[in-house]
């Protein structure tokens, strides 16, 4: 065929470099279906250039398309809006050389061109932040050297988003080992007041019930030495004074046996009501 003859004329006919270039052009013109067919593609004039490659390299070599009347340009209203495409339909399905790069990366192109409309998506959407790419299909553009200047600034914008939801996430843990940590800290707090609050309440117990203990002693041991008392001074004096004795002895030693008993009840009634009141 005439026309992939051309083609290829065009091809060999240009350095090293530029054939890379050239390819690189070529096939970003064309489209790959789910199947085995492939078409031509528009796309815009700006998205040929890539970061890492010079413009004027560019510009000359698809001048030099034009001039084969390989790549037909549509103009725009402004340089960037200018449009790329494939001269013939023809030439996507019988130049064999295209053929031949095309069942070498099918698959890649497809990812490729899944990019570029993503990037143009986003772009069209005033950047918004929801539709960029995360996980293995942002690992897979950020393995592509070709990109041009918006999927550069795409790729990068959804490498500063998972960044940044990273950190949030990291953040976010932290401020819940913080309040946990805080909650701990408090009920430790809590644990350590109950303790001692109890550690008090059973010595102040203790105590009430040694005072007790004490003025019952104190009772007893009064009311023996005053019957004792009264016992020598009834054998010392003779059978005359018996009586007398005994009711002086009952008389004195009942009120103060009962005071000493009434005050060790009073301390161990006020030690239950501090309890209470300590308790609340």
């Amino acid at each position: 065929m005439a026309l992939a003859r051309s083609a290829d004329a065009f091809y060999d006919g240009l350095i090293p470099e530029e054939q890379v270039t050239a390819k690189r052009i070529l096939l970003r013109m064309v489209r790959p279906s789910e199947g085995l067919e492939v078409t031509s593609n528009r796309i815009r004039r700006e998205s040929i250039y890539q970061a890492g490659e010079a413009r004027d390299r560019v510009d000359r070599v698809l001048d030099k398309l034009l001039k084969a009347r390989l790549v037909r340009l549509t103009r725009g209203e402004s340089a960037t809006d200018d449009q790329l495409e494939v001269a013939h339909e023809a030439l996507v399905r019988n130049w064999p050389r295209l053929v031949d790069w095309l069942e070498d990366e099918r698959v890649a192109m497809r990812q490729r061109l899944r990019l570029a409309s993503a990037a143009q998506h986003w772009k069209e959407t005033g950047c918004d932040a929801s539709v960029l790419w995360r996980g293995a299909l942002l690992d897979e553009a950020m393995r592509y050297r070709d990109l041009n200047d918006l999927e550069t600034e795409f790729v990068q914008a959804s490498r500063v988003a998972v960044e940044e939801a990273e950190k949030e996430k990291e953040a976010a843990h932290q401020r819940e080992l913080a309040q946990a940590r805080a909650l701990a800290e408090e009920q430790q707090h809590r644990a350590d007041v109950e303790r001692q609050r109890a550690e008090e309440q059973a010595k102040s117990s203790k105590n009430t019930r040694r005072l007790a203990t004490l003025a019952v002693t104190q009772a007893v041991v009064s009311a023996l030495l005053l019957i004792v008392l009264m016992v020598g001074w009834v054998t010392k004096e003779g059978a005359a004074a018996s009586a007398t004795a005994v009711v002086g002895m009952v008389c004195c030693a009942f009120p103060l046996a009962v005071a000493v008993i009434v005050y060790a009840v009073s301390l161990g009634v006020f030690g239950r009501i501090r309890r209470s009141k300590e308790s609340r």
